[in-house]
C-alpha cells in the first residue's frame, strides 16, 4: 500500500534520479507476488504502483501484458489492462499535473484498443473460455471502450471509430461471451450506445 501510495505522486515522492529503480523494484516484487504464490491484497497493490509509475513516467503500454505467456495469471493480466482505464481519467486517483502526459498516455490508449480488444475476444473461440473468462473480458473491454470516449478529449484528431471496427472483426466472439456473461455484456452495450458520431459502426 506504501508503494501504490508514492507511486500515485511519483514526482514529489521520488527523486527524479530514482524513479526508473523505483518501477522496476514494483516490477520485480509483482512476478515475486502473482498468484498462486501471493495474496490478491498485495499483487493488487503492486500492480496499481506498477501501473502509476508507467504513467508518471510517460511510458506505460499494454505490450507487456498482451505479450506475456500464459504463467501470467488471468486475474493479474486483466487487473494490469483495467488499472489504466480507471486512473489516467480520475484526477483523485492519479493526479497527473502535466498537460503533456495526459495526451501521451491518452493517445497511447487510444493507439493500443485494437491489440487489446482482439487479446480480449480472440479466445472466445478457444477450449477453456468458459464464463468466468467471458465476464472478466467484458469487465475489461467495458472499461476500454468508456476510457477511449474520453481520450479522445485529449487526442481529438484520432478516429474515433477505430475501436469500433476492432469489435466489428470480432461479432462472432462478442455474441458468444455475451451469452456467458449477461450483466457485463449489457455494460459494453452501454458503453457502445454513449458512442457518438460513428453511428455505422455501433449498428
Amino acid at each position: 500500500q506504501t508503494l501504490a501510495t508514492w507511486a500515485r505522486a511519483l514526482t514529489s515522492r521520488v527523486a527524479e534520479a530514482a524513479q526508473q529503480q523505483f518501477l522496476n523494484a514494483c516490477q520485480d516484487l509483482l512476478g515475486v507476488h502473482v498468484p498462486p504464490r501471493g495474496r490478491p491484497v498485495v499483487w493488487r497493490q503492486l500492480a496499481l504502483a506498477m501501473t502509476c509509475a508507467e504513467l508518471w513516467l510517460g511510458i506505460w503500454s499494454p505490450a507487456m501484458v498482451l505479450q506475456a505467456d500464459a504463467s501470467l495469471a488471468p486475474e493479474v493480466r486483466a487487473e494490469l489492462l483495467m488499472l489504466p482505464t480507471e486512473l489516467l481519467f480520475c484526477e483523485r486517483a492519479l493526479p497527473l499535473s502535466d498537460v503533456a502526459l495526459w495526451q501521451h498516455s491518452a493517445a497511447g490508449l487510444l493507439e493500443a484498443c485494437g491489440p487489446v480488444i482482439n487479446h480480449l475476444l480472440s479466445a472466445a473461440l478457444t477450449p477453456g473460455a468458459g464464463a468466468t473468462y467471458a465476464s472478466r473480458a467484458l469487465q475489461v473491454l467495458a472499461a476500454w471502450l468508456r476510457a477511449a470516449r474520453l481520450a479522445f478529449e485529449w487526442v481529438p484528431q484520432a478516429d474515433k471509430a477505430v475501436p469500433l471496427r476492432s469489435l466489428a472483426a470480432h461479432v462472432e466472439a462478442l455474441l458468444l461471451f455475451a451469452s456467458a456473461a449477461l450483466s457485463e455484456a449489457a455494460e459494453v452495450a452501454q458503453q457502445l450506445a454513449r458512442w457518438r458520431r460513428c453511428d455505422a459502426e455501433v449498428t
